[in-house]
């Protein structure tokens, strides 16, 4: 069981209103903790913000964050009822979940990550799978979005060669896509999500080429496996890579990615960074492709998760991002705030998704 299964990360009902229902090592924390009722209330929002604590160090696939980044974290994206000092956040983290809890681990220079123990829980097992375990209905939903919109009149994915990447994010495409009407789907998907390759063989109907290389089953994909002839043995790693995608007939690009930063530029955690540099930087030179991102409102405006990839150019009006809309107006304005240098560029092209419907 990860840790998202113990603390309930990406599923919102698991802390309530008042913060209680946070259980880490299977401690509950509740009211019936707190004494009085001024002291419940206050330890409830204490459990609460170290709720969201733990949901951002989860994200961050392992990577340490800074305690200014965390800071900015609760100013962007948590509710005006946690916003608290930076010395409440401080005891939050040393005394609670680093001292008491041994849940996170303090790092030089004020930075913090989970502790290894629960690393390893999380991760080490299995992290794709427990990953799949984040967000998914966020994730579910802005896939369907993407397949059912249309620019022109024509479904963006209809009759489109596709190359679709592995990820959490896309990986729902390939679920919705059998019962898609027949021309919302692709003509043709190039992939190397292994989740992916069961779904379009398991339900067939759609032409599909895999993208051959090394099965890494701890991120759910086939690692592309570049090969390098005797004529290009004196090129850069980006010659390669693009001389090898040249091998592949696409019009559309698909991509997850680990974190978004405000200017565009996109990072990934799974090692495949150079796979996801050459195909932006595809999109972002050739006139005839378009990029659609996908991604959980998670990976927007936080600290940098992964390694960068390249920056997309959001001024081409062929781009499009997809993303969950906050549940909360606090949250909207605070993503507005995040998305002012590019969502403006994209207008239109920058889609929020609804996900508030019941299940």
């Amino acid at each position: 069981m990860g840790l998202s299964d113990q603390v309930g990360v990406g599923d919102e009902a698991a802390v309530g209103d008042d913060g209680a229902g946070f259980s880490p090592n299977g401690v509950r924390l509740s009211a019936e903790h707190g004494g009085s009722s001024g002291g419940s209330r206050r330890y409830q929002l204490a459990c609460a913000r170290k709720y969201e604590i733990l949901k951002l160090l989860v994200e961050t696939r392992g990577r340490a964050v800074s305690f200014g980044d965390i800071t900015k974290y609760f100013d962007r994206f948590v509710g005006p009822e946690l916003q608290a000092s930076r010395a409440t956040l401080h005891d939050d983290l040393n005394g609670g979940l680093c001292d008491d809890m041994k849940l996170v681990e303090r790092r030089a220079r004020d930075r913090y990550e989970l502790a290894s123990p629960v690393r390893l829980w999380v991760f080490e097992e299995g992290p794709y799978s427990d990953r799949r375990q984040v967000r998914m209905k966020e994730k579910l939903e802005v896939a369907r979005r993407c397949i059912e919109t249309e620019r022109e009149g024509s479904p963006l994915l209809g009759q489109r060669s596709c190359i679709i990447t592995q990820g959490t994010s896309t990986e729902p495409l390939f679920k919705l896509f059998p019962d898609a009407e027949p021309r919302q789907r692709p003509q043709h998907v190039i992939t190397n999500s292994l989740p992916g390759i069961l779904e379009l063989l398991t339900h067939g109907g759609l032409e599909f080429h895999v993208i051959g290389g090394r099965a890494a089953m701890r991120q759910g994909a086939l690692f592309p496996q570049i090969p390098l002839s005797d004529d290009s043995s004196n090129e850069d790693g980006k010659g390669k890579v693009a001389k090898w995608l040249r091998q592949f007939e696409f019009n559309t690009i698909v991509l997850s990615c680990s974190s978004i930063s405000p200017d565009g530029a996109i990072y990934c955690a799974d090692g495949m960074t150079r796979f996801r540099k050459e195909l932006i930087r595809v999109a972002n030179q050739e006139q005839t492709v378009e990029l659609i991102i996908l991604a959980d409102l998670s990976k927007l405006g936080g600290a940098p998760v992964g390694a960068h990839c390249h920056t997309v150019d959001w001024k081409e009006e062929r781009h499009w991002l997809f993303v969950d809309k906050p549940k909360s107006e606090h949250k909207v304005k605070k993503l507005k705030e995040v998305m002012d240098g590019f969502g403006a560029a994209l207008g239109e092209h920058f889609v929020l998704v609804d996900t508030s419907g019941d299940d």
